[in-house]
């Protein structure tokens, strides 16, 4: 099924064997709220459409991702198609510096006889997800999911400014689009985190204010000053609102 994304939303590609469905199934479900706000567009085979040519869509989706996420397993291992088609070409890009290989252990298997033994794991390897109770599963499925957001290193910038703040209009999304925005301050980028002040000056809101206030003690000339434009934006409709309510 084919969803619109914003251009710069980052892909993550996902490899699995077919053998795992029902934990790509979990992973995705635990990605879902992510992709509501743009901020991963995530891809697995499950996305081809009947008639499509299989191998020419995947080879599409390889080319164009910026994280590739391996849920590895005793399957996925055995799978010459992964091993000798879709493996190669990840570990090629990852060499190439333009894609981030992750790593999920599904079950237990020989994988420090593999490539894979030199990218970083989602989960600690000797306690693999089929160990794990349902609760603890779910659990790491989310600190992975919070993992796979943070290697995308989303770039903010004027059009993503514009693209968040339509999204915050929406009251079901506005909560989360808040809450990423107060992580993506975290950024030692100054030019992202004028961007991010910015955006938090056109959402407005009481809970943006004190963000806002924050920002005007930023360490950067360039992200203070983003601090200031928007924290003036926001008194202004603040001002505005409070004559119409009048």
């Amino acid at each position: 099924m084919e969803t619109n994304h914003h251009p710069q939303t980052p892909k993550v590609f996902i490899s699995y064997s077919h053998a795992d469905q029902k934990l790509l199934d979990e992973l995705l479900s635990h990605l879902k709220p992510l992709e509501e706000l743009d901020l991963l567009d995530c891809w697995s085979d499950k996305e081809i459409a009947p008639g499509k040519q299989w191998q020419q869509e995947i080879e599409q989706a390889l080319s164009s991702a910026r994280v590739a996420v391996l849920l590895v397993s005793r399957d996925f291992l055995a799978s010459d198609f992964i091993t000798k088609k879709e493996l190669p070409i990840l570990l090629k890009a990852a060499d190439e510096g333009v894609l981030k290989i992750l790593w999920l252990p599904i079950s237990a298997t020989n994988y420090k006889h593999t490539e894979l033994a030199d990218f970083q794991a989602l989960h600690p390897p000797n306690r693999p997800l089929d160990m794990l109770r349902k609760w603890e599963r779910q659990k790491a499925l989310v600190e992975v999911s919070e993992k796979i957001l943070e290697a995308t290193n989303f770039v903010f910038d004027a059009g993503l400014s514009v693209h968040t703040v339509a999204l915050a209009s929406n009251p079901m999304k506005r909560p989360g689009v808040l809450d990423w925005l107060k992580k993506a301050l975290l950024t030692e980028d100054a030019t992202e985190r004028y961007w991010v002040y910015i955006t938090l000056g056109e959402i407005g809101g009481n809970e943006v204010e004190p963000l806002l206030k924050i920002g005007l003690s930023d360490k950067e000339e360039y992200a203070r000053r983003g601090a200031e434009e928007a924290m003036e934006n926001y008194s202004h409709k603040r001002l505005d609102n409070q004559t119409t309510a009048n």
